[in-house]
């Protein structure tokens, strides 16, 4: 008898592991929210000359040249800020000019905020940053040109679009 139980004993410890006990866990994750783009400051070139071909230029500080008046009081960089974001979240960012019917805008723009240097990025360049604060702050400038002739005294806007989106 003792001879059959080593026997059974022995078969039983070949024919694989028998388990105590099993149970299935779940693991879980939390989507980023998305990011809420907002206009701080709108970007504003001043008076330009409404001769169609007619150029206006503005730097990162908001300073203009060209067929502009540079002694208008309403001049100004724009500026874009990113909320709803970590520190720490890598991100792709660009923006990009636009045109309407009577104007044309071609981008230029610095990425604040991120790690790195993003200073004078061209228009619709996709540039990949990560944040290093919650806010990231996007400075737009560029350059306005006009497309047909405008109406004296009148005033005029062109789109331009801000796109953020996780890597």
């Amino acid at each position: 008898m003792i001879k059959r139980v080593l026997f059974l004993a022995a078969i039983s410890s070949l024919s694989g592991s028998v388990y105590a006990a099993s149970q299935v866990f779940q693991a879980s994750v939390d989507a980023m929210q998305d990011a809420t783009i907002t206009e701080t400051t709108p970007l504003h070139f001043g008076s330009i000359n409404p001769t169609a071909t007619s150029v206006c230029t503005m730097t990162n500080t908001g300073t203009v040249s060209g067929d502009c008046d540079a002694s208008a009081g309403s001049i100004a960089a724009g500026l874009i800020t990113i909320t709803g974001i970590s520190e720490n979240v890598p991100l792709n960012v660009s923006v990009s000019g636009g045109t309407s019917t009577e104007l044309s805008f071609v981008s230029t723009y610095d990425i604040n905020n991120a790690s790195a240097s993003h200073e004078s990025i061209a228009d619709s360049t996709v540039t990949a940053v990560t944040t290093t604060a919650i806010d990231l702050t996007i400075d737009v400038y560029g350059a306005v040109t006009v497309g047909s002739t405008l109406t004296a005294g009148t005033s005029y806007t062109v789109p331009y679009t801000v796109d953020v989106t996780f890597q």
